[in-house]
């Protein structure tokens, strides 16, 4: 999305509850101005960002914000193109920054077996999270097995198969 087209958006946006962002072709520099945005506002709750071309760079402007923005609830990043390193940017933030966010969406990337561990400790960790989904990585069944052993402690809502 060409840059003065991201401004306006977002300008239209600005004090809706509701951001839906996705299949707009957000890059990670998209994501960079928007993060930073979202930094300081105190209205978007939901944060949609489907199906664009973030990876993990990006990702890791999206959990900047999230150690400083206390007010998304549910963030929305299926059909990305980011994998393991952004998942572990998102985990150490979700660790011990943010406790306001309660769904967060991750299908359909490439996250893998080598972020389980990181994924389980986020979970048993943050309190506020009780939806996660990550349906569509390339994970084992025994990754998954371990990641459904650890939502069922906490009575979280897993989604890791069709």
């Amino acid at each position: 999305m060409a840059d003065n087209d991201l401004r306006k958006t977002i300008a239209e946006l600005k004090n809706e509850s509701n951001w839906n962002l996705n299949a707009q072709n957000l890059t990670d520099e998209d994501i960079k101005l928007l993060a930073n945005e979202l930094k300081s506002n105190e209205d978007c709750h939901v944060l949609h960002l489907h199906l664009n071309f973030i990876t993990d760079h990006g990702i890791g402007y999206l959990a900047e914000m999230l150690a400083i923005n206390n007010t998304i609830t549910d963030l929305y990043l299926g059909a990305n193109n980011f994998g393991d390193s952004g998942v572990m940017k998102l985990c150490e933030v979700l660790m011990d920054q943010n406790k306001t966010l309660v769904v967060i969406d991750l299908t359909f990337n490439q996250i893998t077996d080598s972020s389980i561990d990181f994924i389980m400790n986020m979970l048993k960790r943050n309190q506020s999270i009780k939806g996660f989904m990550l349906i569509g990585n390339p994970m084992s069944e025994e990754s998954k097995d371990k990641l459904r052993s650890t939502a069922e402690v906490r009575n979280i809502r897993l989604g890791v198969d069709f």
